[in-house]
């Protein structure tokens, strides 16, 4: 299931219409801006963040703690909401973002689960485990021109037990062999 996401920090390279200032004091220069991407980790389907860019969007998810990850969920903000391309990168033991995942997203409604396959996409059950501190999501921006983004939440799905039920698309619950990724 979902991992609880207090403690979560979360940062983007699109740009928001309600990202804000800090208000500045005498005593700090500058004080950081506050991004409307925590939006998405605020357990409330209802808030919406809106960013745009015209590079690929970036979101990243740091856990301030080592967690064993199987995937993540997207919820979009609604049905015409039009993603297609993404990439999922952890950061590994060496401090290097490496790829896990890509694909094109299938949603059920406006929620997309993404699992980390063992193998082939679809053809194995097996769900790669990783342990990770940080989770990028990286949604293609193949247009060249500006892209919006509106999105509701963002999850990190957690290793359960040893094994574990995970309904496909076509509704039919299958096993999962779980295995411990490097």
């Amino acid at each position: 299931g979902s991992i609880a996401k207090d403690g979560f920090s979360i940062t983007t390279n699109m740009v928001s219409e309600e990202d804000t200032k800090e208000e500045e004091d005498q005593n700090c220069a500058g004080m950081p801006s506050i991004q409307a991407i925590s939006k998405l980790i605020d357990k409330d389907i209802s808030n919406v963040y809106t960013g745009k860019t015209t590079e690929n969007a970036e979101i990243v998810l740091e856990f301030n703690e080592i967690l064993s990850i199987i995937g993540v969920k997207v919820t979009k903000s609604s049905a015409e909401e039009n993603l297609s391309e993404y990439e999922i990168q952890i950061m590994n033991e060496n401090q290097e973002w490496q790829t896990v995942k890509t694909g094109i997203f299938s949603f059920d409604g406006n929620i997309s689960t993404i699992h980390f396959d063992k193998f082939e996409e679809n053809k194995d059950a097996r769900v790669e485990v990783y342990n990770t501190a940080y989770v990028k999501l990286i949604l293609k921006n193949s247009t060249g021109v500006e892209m919006n983004v509106s999105l509701s939440e963002l999850d990190v799905l957690g290793k359960p037990g040893d094994n574990v039920e995970i309904l496909k698309e076509n509704g039919i619950r299958e096993e999962v062999i779980l295995w411990q990724g490097q």
